[in-house]
């Protein structure tokens, strides 16, 4: 199956955990956004917000610690939202750029839910590739 880019997902801005608080309510009471999801991962202890408007999404997110971690509240990544990401991964991976491993989320009923795989482009930027499985669950 051939692989699409559909359109930009999402822009990724690291923030500091202490400030993510005062994000939320920036985007959400003055700006109009609503948090679409707001977690902290169990493992790493690392917060993800969404913040949708319409078609705008902004990720914000704390990273801190991290060695990829760039300047705070500078965009860190770009996101497109495509189908068969894996193998554009595999295919931009050919080309001789470096591709992190293909991540897959499931839901607690096994069925996948969102796949994800990040990779530098040729100017240094830190894209992300990102699919919507649960697009396809009621089909």
């Amino acid at each position: 199956m051939a692989y699409t880019l559909d359109k930009v997902h999402h822009v990724g801005i690291p923030t500091k955990d202490e400030d993510i608080d005062k994000v939320k309510d920036f985007y959400t009471r003055l700006l109009g956004f609503e948090a679409t999801v707001d977690m902290r991962f169990e493992l790493s202890g690392h917060r993800m917000l969404f913040l949708n408007k319409g078609d705008m999404i902004i990720e914000f997110y704390t990273l801190e610690g991290e060695p990829r971690i760039g300047n705070l509240g500078v965009v860190d990544h770009l996101c497109y939202l495509g189908t068969n990401i894996e193998e554009l991964g595999k295919a931009i991976a050919a080309e001789g750029y470096k591709v992190e491993e293909y991540m897959l989320q499931r839901h607690p009923d096994g069925r996948p839910m969102y796949g994800f795989q990040f990779f530098y482009g040729p100017a240094g930027e830190y894209v992300e590739l990102y699919e919507d499985h649960t697009l396809l669950w009621d089909k």
